[in-house]
């Protein structure tokens, strides 16, 4: 008799995840608030120069690194980086991890946050890695996808993501499972471009974070 009543409120307690993973997902579809801000950039831009690695289970975060550095210009495989950005431990890839691969890599490492800086450094032909928790606050699920572009009549950003390319996602959708991972989203340049939101202080030790990689 224990052994049903723990398998009943396991299954209780997944339904109840499943309840709140689908509410927090309608709610997110709700018609998004585009940044009052974002003037200047076209309604709709997609960068289709942006390759895509479907991510095994686990390996969101060699996969996401791979696509942006083979933007770049690199040869690269995700399975060549997992040795450098994959914790085995944690089954994932921390985000220090992500900018030292790619610094490593010879590239710089610009973390952005907010959906304006986003969408900006998009328009300006810049993909994004981008951190999300796919579940709850206190049930986290960590995923990394890469954001190529965005549609705002239709509401709607684009990911490379798990193993869908291209996937559309409502904007609100996405900037709750974004918030939930603190709005941690990094572009991965070829050293001298400037990023479209660069603030000169982060910009100056993203610069140094390269140099001393190089070392």
């Amino acid at each position: 008799m224990r052994v049903h009543v723990i398998k009943k409120i396991n299954h209780d307690l997944r339904c109840m995840v499943l309840m709140s993973l689908v509410l927090s997902g309608c709610a997110g579809l709700q018609r998004g608030d585009w940044p009052q801000g974002l003037t200047g950039i076209p309604a709709q831009h997609e960068i289709a120069s942006v390759p895509f690695f479907a991510q095994e289970e686990y390996q969101c975060g060699p996969a996401a690194l791979a696509m942006v550095l083979a933007w770049s210009g690199l040869a690269v495989e995700p399975a060549e980086l997992t040795e450098k950005v994959y914790t085995a431990s944690l089954k994932g890839s921390l985000q220090p991890a992500m900018i030292a691969g790619a610094r490593r890599s010879g590239r710089l490492a610009y973390v952005i946050s907010g959906t304006e800086s986003l969408i900006r450094e998009i328009a300006a032909g810049h993909p994004v890695i981008v951190l999300q928790n796919l579940g709850l606050s206190w049930i986290p699920v960590w995923h990394y996808a890469v954001a190529i572009g965005y549609d705002t009549p239709a509401d709607e950003l684009i990911l490379h993501s798990g193993t869908a390319a291209r996937k559309r996602t409502p904007l609100r959708l996405f900037e709750n499972t974004w918030a939930r991972a603190e709005d941690w989203g990094l572009l991965v340049l070829n050293p001298g471009e400037l990023p479209a939101t660069a603030v000169e202080g982060k910009f100056v030790e993203a610069v140094l974070g390269l140099e001393k990689a190089k070392q």
